[in-house]
């Protein structure tokens, strides 16, 4: 949540026609995410994809839980024929390498091609003093991801989440949406916050 820093707004430019949304976020958000939770947990990333088939996660996530792990966030969607999984998965560090071992079992590789990466807690002089949720929507066309990305690394700012859909207007054109959350750990940033907003919503 947070409070509205910035109403919807018509973005300019290259992004001619989308409307554009700006919400002030709590740090919370932003400074403690699962790995920075719990120190007490080896932090893995699991990313997995397949052939799309009724029972997959189920297959998956009761493999982990079996092994002692415990899913905390997740994303899943069908691409296609396929099915893409990410997940992030706390583990006892005890456990962690019979754990990571165990994901290339064959009853889970012969469907699934499965990489893990080993997450760290960022360290807390990079911890973020303020962050925004930025709501676009648009026509949909190449470089909306990148003029959004640039215009935010400009700005100094980092992003933290984003994901992008396809959907269906009211006037029944397909148009693109895409869902930040940037961060900067800058107090100056801060202290310019209104700024900023009114130089990111004039994509």
């Amino acid at each position: 949540g947070g409070d509205v820093a910035h109403s919807t707004d018509m973005a300019g430019g290259a992004v001619t026609g989308a409307s554009y949304q700006l919400l002030q976020e709590g740090l919370d958000t932003f400074n403690r995410t699962p790995v920075e939770l719990d120190d007490n947990m080896y932090h893995v990333n699991i990313s997995a994809a397949g052939k799309d088939r009724p029972g997959l996660v189920a297959m998956l996530s009761r493999h982990i839980a079996r092994e002692g792990g415990n899913v905390t966030m997740s994303k899943m969607v069908r691409l296609g024929e396929d099915f893409i999984i990410q997940m992030h998965v706390a583990v006892p560090p005890e456990n962690a390498k019979q754990f990571c071992k165990s994901l290339k079992k064959r009853e889970l590789s012969r469907e699934l091609d499965i990489q893990t990466t080993k997450l760290t807690k960022r360290c807390s002089s990079k911890n973020s003093v303020f962050g925004m949720r930025i709501h676009c929507v648009g026509e949909d066309k190449p470089g909306m991801v990148a003029l959004l990305s640039e215009k935010a690394a400009s700005k100094g700012l980092s992003i933290e989440n984003l994901t992008t859909s396809l959907r269906i207007g009211k006037t029944g054109n397909r148009e693109f949406v895409i869902d930040a959350m940037v961060s900067s750990p800058n107090m100056a940033d801060m202290e310019n916050v209104d700024a900023i907003i009114s130089d990111m919503s004039t994509l």
